[in-house]
């Protein structure tokens, strides 16, 4: 149970880039109802530590293990066994029949095995314990980093992305980045502290969930309750987008949109509202079809196309029975098979481009099915010609 094991974070940076369970269909082709673990931000070499104090088992890279360089840890508490897998690594630091304590550094972050983009992917296992369409003992990490604080304290949360700091400045030195809506214990006195929260120029210090100590902007904090009320958010792609893992285009591609889909922005309204249309900027969003995950914010809008533009498109046809696939590879998961002749719908933000690939070997095209699958197929089994 959460309330006899707990989590430290593994990682300096705070954000979840994939909960456990999400992206059903993107997982489906792998046998799993969705994601088996926890995408943690880490940037390529940052430091991966232990999440609980436990013994190293597992420290390599088995051959063509979709977790790459990986570390695992086990964890006894009381007559129950625990274990932690920490995969993608570029570097580990510990071996096996090792002691560690939570907060060690047992290795680096990266994108080794089945990754793109370097994070950190945790897995936590109860011996035992069975989820209902995943592997023997995983189970959702997540309730295990909560904390119970003291009923007296003064809990706030982060309205975005914020910088803890050690000072109370934006010259202090960046202790750490915490995520949107994260929860933080006030260490102020407490009248002081509420009536500076939402102020500009005005500073807090607090403590997060693992007792890091540092100092807050007030202005981008809120009291549990003061969030803005629950409303949805749709937006609208410009243009064919990317739905990736992670907020960075260098994460992994879960799907793509058509140019003019619905999207619906997930967590606090007016941060994803302020985001919209900025450069470098992104948001977490689901689309119609159930993928969640994050989109350019400079390339979506508020604005629903007129539906009297004509919408260009581009049909190619299977010259022969192919796989429809998970990525641009042949070794991806197979989503479908499409039979010959069947007629596919190009969803690329280049259709000249596109077209230019259809028949060449090597080439892979992204595509949609009459009934609504979406996935990559092989360019040189296709052709713009009915056959």
């Amino acid at each position: 149970m959460p309330d006899q094991f707990r989590l430290n974070w593994p990682v300096d940076n705070h954000t979840v880039n994939q909960y456990f369970g999400e992206n059903p269909d993107f997982y489906a082709p792998f046998g799993l109802p969705g994601h088996e673990g926890l995408d943690l931000f880490a940037p390529a070499n940052a430091n991966v530590y232990a999440a609980a104090d436990g013994q190293v088992y597992e420290a390599d890279h088995p051959d063509n293990h979709p977790y790459g360089l990986q570390v695992r840890l086990m964890h006894t508490v009381g007559n129950q066994v625990y274990r932690t897998v920490y995969a993608h690594l570029a570097q580990v630091f510990v071996q096996p029949g090792q002691n560690v304590k939570a907060g060690d550094r047992i290795g680096l972050a990266d994108s080794t095995g089945n990754a793109f983009g370097s994070h950190l992917h945790l897995t936590l296992k109860l011996d035992g314990a069975q989820t209902p369409g995943y592997p023997a003992g995983v189970i959702d990490p997540w309730p295990y980093f909560q904390t119970a604080n003291p009923s007296n304290a003064l809990i706030v949360y982060t309205t975005e992305p914020l910088n803890l700091r050690s000072g109370p400045a934006t010259s202090a030195q960046v202790l750490t980045i915490l995520a949107r809506e994260t929860a933080l214990t006030v260490l102020d006195n407490v009248d002081t502290a509420r009536s500076k929260i939402g102020q500009a120029n005005q500073w807090l210090q607090v403590k997060t969930a693992d007792n890091q100590a540092g100092y807050v902007a007030a202005q981008y904090v809120h009291l549990t309750g003061q969030a803005a009320p629950p409303t949805t958010l749709v937006v609208y792609a410009a243009d064919v987008l990317n739905v990736r893992a992670q907020p960075s285009t260098n994460a992994n591609i879960l799907t793509m949109t058509t140019s003019g889909e619905a999207l619906t922005v997930l967590g606090d309204i007016d941060n994803g509202r302020a985001r919209i249309g900025q450069q470098g900027q992104w948001l977490n969003v689901k689309t119609s079809a159930g993928f969640s995950g994050y989109v350019a914010a400079w390339l979506v809008s508020t604005t629903q196309p007129s539906p009297t533009t004509p919408a260009q498109t581009l049909t190619v046809y299977a010259t022969d029975i192919l796989n429809l696939r998970a990525q641009s590879t042949t070794n991806a998961p197979v989503l479908a098979s499409i039979t010959a002749g069947q007629a596919l719908t190009v969803i690329e933000n280049d259709l000249a481009a596109a077209r230019a690939k259809i028949g060449q070997q090597g080439q892979w095209l992204y595509v949609q099915t009459s009934d609504g699958q979406r996935g990559w197929v092989a360019a040189w089994y296709l052709s713009e010609n009915p056959v």
